[in-house]
């Protein structure tokens, strides 16, 4: 298929045939021959990349109640979701780690705090680690793998004793690593 300017039969009319410049049709008309009499004959029976006639889309007609009430709809959306998430954010960290039971608060905190006498803090890789206490109170030991000065990964075992403060979000407690 190609877009070869000519005369072709007409498709919004088969009885005669219009010119196609390549890209449209033109208004020039004649028509067509079918019996082969005539320059018309020799047209075939459809240009090769030819438009077929398509009805372009209506496009909407909203009307300015329409898109007030959808802007209205969209705004008491926006309120709602941002309602919900400053709620969330405000929460966030709120919750009472001791309440939780499992200790996993605990072992984090505990894990900071080992990083914290690391030389390369970023390098530890923790092990074995247990957790006991309830409450406000737990121990974790552990082993944690880091990189020394020398940059040679050395294992280290870690007891980690600490206590939660409710008042101010907060662990506290001694912490040996060796």
């Amino acid at each position: 298929m190609s877009n070869l300017a000519g005369w072709y039969r007409d498709p919004s009319n088969a009885n005669q045939a219009r010119y196609w410049d390549g890209k449209d049709w033109t208004g020039q008309t004649h028509p067509f021959d079918p019996q082969g009499v005539g320059r018309a004959s020799r047209i075939p029976p459809t240009p090769p990349m030819a438009p077929q006639a398509t009805k372009a889309p209506e496009k909407s007609k909203a009307t300015g109640k329409q898109t007030a009430i959808g802007c209205g709809v969209v705004l008491v959306l926006a309120l709602i979701f941002g309602s919900v998430m400053s709620s969330c954010m405000a929460n966030a960290g709120k919750q009472d780690p001791a309440n939780l039971g499992d200790g996993a608060y605990a072992k984090v905190a505990c894990r900071g705090m080992v990083q914290d006498k690391l030389k390369a803090p970023s390098t530890a890789d923790f092990s074995n680690e247990s957790v006991s206490g309830s409450g406000t109170s737990w121990t974790v030991t552990g082993s944690v793998d880091a990189q020394n000065s020398f940059g040679a990964k050395i294992r280290s075992s870690y007891t980690c004793s600490i206590t939660y403060s409710p008042s101010d979000h907060q662990w506290s407690g001694p912490v040996s690593v060796g």
